[in-house]
This record gives C-alpha cells, structure tokens and sequence, in this order.
C-alpha cells in the first residue's frame, strides 16, 4: 500500500513506523515550520497578530470551500480536547438532560461532561467490550 504522505515529511520516521496516534505523533516537517512562523509573527506585536489572524482567514476559507461550507462558521481549536470542551459548554442541556460518553475516552474528552452534573444533567456512561464501543450499545442508553 502506498501511503498518502512520504514518511520523509514526519520527524522521526526515517528509522522506524509509528502506531501510536495519541497527543504524541511525529511532527510534520510543514506543521513545524507553519507553528515556527506562526510564533516568528508573534515577535511582531500587532503586525504579527495581524498576520496571523489572515493566515487563519485563509485557512478557514480554504475549509470552507473543501466542506461547501462558510469560512465565518468554522471555529478552529487548539486540539480535540478543547473542541470537546467547547461543544459541552454551548450545548443547551437542562437538568433532567442526558449525555452519553464510554469509558475509553481520554480524560479531557470526558471531563467537560461530567462537570455538566451540576448543573443536573445526568451522564451515562458505555461500557466497553474487547476495548471497542459499539454502536448498539450507545444506542440502548438513549431516550427521547
């Protein structure tokens, strides 16, 4: 099978393969160097935040056209753990409201559902089976 990007682009991966895909993945040269400009244009002050507030224009638009979307509807985050944060607190639950989250998630990804719990809103939880959370199962804990 011939992979999408040379392996050569990744810091790393001249001497080995890697399987792991959590927070700690080899770094793309490219997003090397874009997060090296990116901190070169804070130095700037505000020529620098300016700079990189239309590199993230471009960026969002560039998503936009790719989904047939709108560039002013996306929101980029630093990481999923964020976005995971973000999604919890705009959602509108109301006490007596329900969320399901499973047990093989990262803390990060749950924590910002169980602080829900205070404000009433109940959490259940999806067991694994052979660390694997099917579909079924999800489906089983929902109401109306």
């Amino acid at each position: 099978m011939k992979a999408l990007i040379d392996k050569s682009n990744f810091i790393g991966l001249d001497q080995c393969t890697w399987l792991f895909c959590g927070a700690e993945s080899p770094v793309h040269r490219g997003a090397l160097e874009a997060v090296h400009d990116y901190m070169n244009a804070r130095t700037g002050g505000p020529r620098g935040r300016e700079r990189n507030a239309e590199t993230e224009w471009k960026c969002k638009t560039n998503l936009a056209a790719l989904i047939g979307g709108n560039a002013r509807d996306i929101a980029l985050m630093s990481n999923a753990s964020e976005a995971i944060s973000m999604v919890a607190q705009a959602a509108v639950l109301q006490p007596g409201d329900n969320v399901i989250i499973n047990k093989l998630e990262f803390p990060s990804g749950i924590l910002p559902w169980l602080a829900l719990k205070q404000q009433g809103v109940e959490v259940r939880v999806v067991e694994h089976t052979d660390w694997g959370v099917d579909a079924q199962d999800i489906l089983r804990l929902v109401d109306d």
